[in-house]
């Protein structure tokens, strides 16, 4: 007869909330973990004594600042499952993740689950939570079949940051508004210090540049994957080392180009 122990109490958790991402870039490896050394719940230990060969992990975050990447190669097993296959991974709903993992042998200790990457998006936050869950499913896949009697799941979240490439302080205004659009600088003309209103009607890459009278280049602003919707960057063009002149701005992106013309005086 099978002995059932006393209940365990294990921790999962996105690894870290030190994660950071650019908008329209790839973010290094994030780690879902198991540990057991967290000061805030008491009585943790590792899964040895659930003889866990199998489970599904889901990862939730705000899908308007980043989103996993599911193709080949984009999970990865961890020091934990090394010996382990990745059965699926999907989205299967805006942000959330699911990931089914089986192996020959069973969970020992702590470490890393499996490792996973983001893509990052402009968004008025500047950050999203990642939570996460773990069920543990029998050795067939059968989560009708769990061992929930003994075996309770904590969480905590990490945390995912955008870290901004833009010359200015951009913000974004509404999303998903279906325009694209640029507005002009203002005040024009300008000391130095504007703001210029855009908007996009597609989630993708834009830029936004500053051209002098011969068609060069003197400035870019925005440069980023963003997701469709209306914005604004507030810069100091003085700052850029700009001379005074007339110029223009041109947004580009890959259905629309659009240019209005300015004037940066002394």
């Amino acid at each position: 007869m099978r002995i059932i122990p006393d209940e365990i109490v294990a921790l999962v958790r996105v690894g870290s909330e030190n994660y950071s991402v650019k908008p329209g870039g790839i973010s290094d490896w994030l780690t879902l973990k198991l540990d057991d050394k967290v000061s805030t719940i008491a009585r943790l230990e590792n899964l040895d004594r659930a003889e866990v060969r199998n489970f599904q992990a889901t990862i939730n975050y705000n899908p308007t600042v980043a989103e996993p990447l599911v193709g080949a190669g984009d999970i990865i097993v961890g020091n934990m499952t090394s010996n382990w296959t990745v059965n699926s991974a999907q989205i299967v709903k805006p942000g959330e993740l699911l990931v089914r993992m089986s192996g020959p042998t069973q969970l020992s200790g702590t470490g890393s689950l499996f490792k996973f990457k983001m893509k990052g998006y402009l968004d008025t936050n500047k950050n999203t939570p990642l939570g996460s869950n773990l069920t543990i499913l029998n050795d067939n896949g059968d989560r009708d079949l769990v061992k929930y009697g003994y075996t309770r799941i904590e969480k905590l979240p990490g945390k995912i940051a955008l870290v901004f490439d833009c010359a200015g302080n951009i913000r974004g205004v509404r999303f998903a508004t279906g325009q694209y659009a640029l507005k002009g600088a203002f005040p024009n003309p300008s000391q130095g210090k504007v703001t210029i209103p855009f908007s996009t009607g597609l989630d993708g890459h834009a830029k936004i540049g500053i051209y002098n009278s011969l068609g060069h280049c003197v400035a870019v602003l925005l440069n980023e994957n963003i997701k469709a919707g209306e914005y604004a960057i507030d810069v100091d063009l003085s700052a850029l080392n700009i001379a005074s002149g007339a110029y223009i701005l041109r947004l580009e992106t890959a259905k629309f180009i659009q240019t209005e013309q300015f004037m940066l005086s002394e």
